[in-house]
């Protein structure tokens, strides 16, 4: 799996989430009645995120599994690459020179990288550098 089939993959599975989002009580009522949901039965969750209490464990487990997919996957130098490159792209490396924007994105450390992921990033950046005639 390289990074672009694990974003999609990634999507699938928080499509598949049972809840909803409202930023006020007209669009939390709004809500609840397209989705037939009861307001007493409803967890808030984070950055504007309601669902049902009986879905709570379940959409935790579904983000926990693709937290950890995600942490074994960059271990894999290839997908790690993949990754980088893509969030390298993402993070206009190539006008701000700056790593540390995609690190983050990936939930990476500089510090904490390994050697071998070191390199990995190092191929990436002069990967991307080399696209640009500098």
């Amino acid at each position: 799996m390289n990074y672009q089939e694990f974003k999609t993959h990634s999507k699938n599975v928080v499509d598949t989430l049972v809840m909803g989002f409202a930023f006020s009580n007209e669009q939390f009522d709004k809500l609840l009645t397209e989705k037939g949901w009861d307001k007493d039965n409803m967890v808030r969750c984070t950055m504007g995120g309601f669902c049902p209490k009986e879905h709570l464990l379940d959409n935790i487990k579904k983000l926990n599994d693709l937290t950890e997919l995600k942490g074994e996957l960059l271990k894999d130098d290839d997908f790690l690459y993949s990754a980088l490159l893509y969030e390298l792209y993402n993070h206009e490396y190539a006008y701000t020179y700056d790593t540390e924007q995609t690190l983050d994105s990936l939930g990476l450390k500089f510090d904490e990288l390994s050697d071998s992921q070191k390199e990995v990033l190092k191929k990436a950046t002069k990967h991307i550098l080399s696209k640009y005639d500098y």
